[in-house]
């Protein structure tokens, strides 16, 4: 049997909201995270973030800024390319999926 060739690793930026009763994220719009996972293309990855968060109470309102591990800079000055950096090492350590920091929705720019 043929060895499969490593997925390249997709990074988005979701918007949330808490699917669960009495659980909340973010403020009343949700919250935006960065979320990254191993995919053969971009649709792919929206497939699988989508039954992410739904595995983890939580309505997928939008992902944008879909970019795989080719397109982020790899200069860790820069908070935003180091917390994608932080996912992308995250995932190289086995995990299916990681995602950063939950931000009110709104609070934090792409």
């Amino acid at each position: 049997m043929a060895k499969r060739k490593s997925q390249v690793i997709w990074l988005g930026f979701a918007h949330v909201k808490s699917m669960g009763l009495g659980k909340k994220v973010g403020n009343l719009e949700g919250a935006q995270t960065y979320i990254a996972t191993r995919a053969d293309s971009a649709e792919e990855f929206k497939h699988k973030v989508i039954a992410i968060f739904r595995q983890n109470k939580f309505q997928l309102i939008a992902l944008d800024a879909i970019e795989n591990e080719f397109d982020v800079p790899k200069d860790e000055s820069d908070p935003i390319a180091a917390e994608k950096i932080e996912l992308f090492k995250r995932l190289t350590k086995g995990n299916f999926f990681a995602w950063g920091n939950f931000y009110p929705y709104g609070e934090k720019e792409q």
